[in-house]
């Protein structure tokens, strides 16, 4: 934000249907969504793609063992994303593939409040790779587990904007230079 002192962000979050309606209904001039989308009266531009990942506490029992293969999360404790997020869906339909079927302890909105409770339940989730960065996962005692399965789990999080919306120049700039710095960091 150095680089631009004269713009304003103010960040809301919420669900990719409402962040959908914010744009669209000029609340907001950008928004930044979970997944790509072909809306009318919208443009999207591809941020970055990304795949879920299996999330244990350290020590947990998934976490001893060799290999973890979709069958293990078959009545396994897990804390997953609230019905009506997009990561649900992408969740759910992972499941419905394979006939899984998670004993769900808690179903939350927050991905802060999934990492802060894993450890103290005991349980599993699945996030995606992007928020997953070694200090989160240090400070909260957790380890990502590779499953072969997930790498199918493919979204790509985008811009949107209004197609008639004039964004200023600056903020064109800021938009390229975030999604610059979001390919150099992001080796997915």
């Amino acid at each position: 934000m150095n680089n631009y002192p004269d713009m304003e962000v103010k960040l809301l979050t919420g669900k990719t249907h409402e962040i959908v309606s914010y744009v669209k209904e000029k609340k907001v001039d950008i928004g930044v969504i979970a997944s790509s989308i072909n809306e009318s009266g919208l443009k999207c531009i591809p941020l970055f793609q990304d795949h879920l990942e299996l999330v244990v506490p350290r020590g947990h029992e998934l976490a001893e063992g060799g290999p973890v293969a979709m069958e293990d999360l078959n009545g396994r404790s897990m804390i997953i994303f609230s019905k009506g997020t997009w990561y649900r869906k992408l969740i759910d339909e992972v499941f419905v593939r394979y006939g899984i079927i998670p004993d769900i302890r808690m179903e939350i909105d927050s991905f802060e409040a999934i990492v802060r409770l894993l450890p103290t339940c005991k349980a599993a989730t699945l996030l995606p790779k992007s928020y997953l960065r070694n200090q989160l996962l240090k400070d909260n005692d957790l380890v990502t587990l590779p499953m072969r399965e997930l790498a199918q789990t493919r979204r790509e999080t985008c811009l949107i904007y209004g197609s008639k919306t004039n964004l200023s120049s600056e903020i064109k700039e800021w938009v390229n230079d975030i999604r610059s710095h979001l390919i150099e960091i992001l080796t997915i």
